[in-house]
């Protein structure tokens, strides 16, 4: 009964202090265990000693631990109690975070506090592969061949009688003799000269193939009927005739004559559309009737003619008043030394920082602190692996617009901090 009557545990974190140094690190990764922005984490970490959490049981307070080891490293001093902590500002969460329900799959260093992932890999293929690829060797079967040859045993020779077999004449035997074969020398592998001989030999065999194949065809008996169609030649002679016909103007005179024959007035009727074609042609011209727009507003340039009004206005200030201007001549003089610039006093600093830089923008970003800033690569990369880069500290106005301008060439945000 004892037992059931325990007190619940109500452990609480507290951020008690955070270096002014490294408060835009830290306030980046409380957005990493927390869901708060980083403007909300800023405002935390400015109003310490305050209650990020509370009402934590020993599991939920063991899950953080990850997270205190990396935010300690970064230069946070944080508190973990189950002890009254009196009246100190406090989040209010509607629900526990996820990382108070579950431990962290990170591993912190206590060293240096870098953080790793921490992943379950599956077992290692079974061996079974390089098993199957040992069978292939030709050299198994070669073994058999030194096995002992069986005896077979031999046949005994068999009688097949043929009827009528008796009544068929033998055959007299032939006495022929075989010429003697020559040796003939062993053929050499052939060469690419010889190669290209005999495939262009081939070639000149094919070609010549369709050539004896196209006389023999009965197809070429139609060959008589182009023999009318000289009489169409003249029509294809007509689009040769219209090339210069649109150059010359007066060109359409001369199709006058032209229409005194008889005999060729079908041909002038089937030039005279060929004339029709040209103003399509012209057609594209109308887009310069398109480029009329802008002459609007040249009947508005009548207006401002009356700008030689003040040419007579002139007149009369260099009549009278032309010695006049002579005398304050010296007053400009003595004014000189007035105008001196004083220097100006020096403006705010201001921080640039980039949070949570990624792939390519990390590289980039390394890339300006070694031009920028004379750090070396290894230095450069350690920089942007942080959670939050900062590229410039403590500079002044122009040097701030610089690093943004910089930055937005890779499309990267910048965030600049005046103080």
């Amino acid at each position: 009964m004892a037992a059931a009557a325990a007190p619940k545990a109500d452990f609480k974190l507290v951020l008690l202090s955070v270096s002014p140094a490294q408060a835009q690190s830290v306030a980046a990764e409380l957005t990493e265990v927390f869901p708060i922005d980083l403007k909300t984490a800023l405002g935390a970490v400015n109003n310490a000693p305050i209650v990020l959490i509370s009402g934590l049981s020993q599991a939920m307070a063991a899950n953080l631990r990850t997270h205190l080891i990396r935010l300690g490293r970064l230069g946070a001093q944080m508190r973990l109690t189950a002890d009254p902590v009196g009246k100190l500002k406090q989040f209010r969460w509607p629900a526990p975070p996820a990382a108070v329900l579950k431990p962290a799959n990170l591993f912190v260093c206590p060293s240096c506090g870098e953080r790793f992932a921490v992943r379950r890999w599956e077992p290692a293929a079974s061996p079974s592969p390089p098993a199957t690829a040992a069978p292939p060797p030709p050299q198994a079967p070669a073994t058999p061949a030194e096995a002992p040859e069986a005896e077979i045993p031999e046949a005994e020779p068999v009688d097949l009688a043929v009827p009528g077999a008796d009544d068929i004449p033998e055959a007299e035997p032939v006495e022929a003799e075989l010429p003697v074969a020559e040796e003939v020398p062993a053929a050499e592998p052939a060469r690419s000269d010889e190669l290209a001989e005999i495939s262009g030999f081939l070639d000149s065999i094919l070609k010549n193939r369709p050539k004896e194949e196209e006389p023999a065809s009965p197809k070429p008996a139609a060959a008589p009927a182009p023999a009318a169609a000289p009489a169409a030649a003249p029509k294809p002679e007509a689009p040769k005739a219209e090339a210069p016909k649109p150059r010359p103007a007066p060109q359409p005179a001369a199709a006058a004559p032209v229409a005194k024959e008889p005999a060729t007035q079908q041909k002038a009727a089937a030039q005279q559309p060929t004339p029709m074609v040209l103003p399509v042609r012209e057609a594209p011209t109308e887009t310069h009737i398109t480029q009329p727009a802008p002459a609007k507003p040249r009947p508005m340039e009548i207006k401002p003619r009356p700008a030689p009004q003040p040419a007579p206005q002139a007149r009369p200030a260099a009549a009278a008043p032309a010695p006049k201007p002579a005398a304050p001549a010296p007053a400009p003089k003595s004014a000189a030394p007035a105008p001196k610039p004083a220097p100006e006093p020096a403006g705010a600093r201001y921080d640039v920082s980039v949070a949570r830089a990624r792939g390519q923008e990390q590289e980039y970003i390394a890339k300006l602190l070694v031009e920028r800033q004379g750090l070396t690569p290894e230095e450069a990369q350690k920089q942007v692996e942080r959670t939050v880069v900062m590229v410039c500290k403590g500079g002044s106005a122009a040097e701030a617009e610089e690093w943004r301008k910089a930055l937005d060439k890779m499309g990267i945000k910048p965030r600049i901090r005046k103080h």
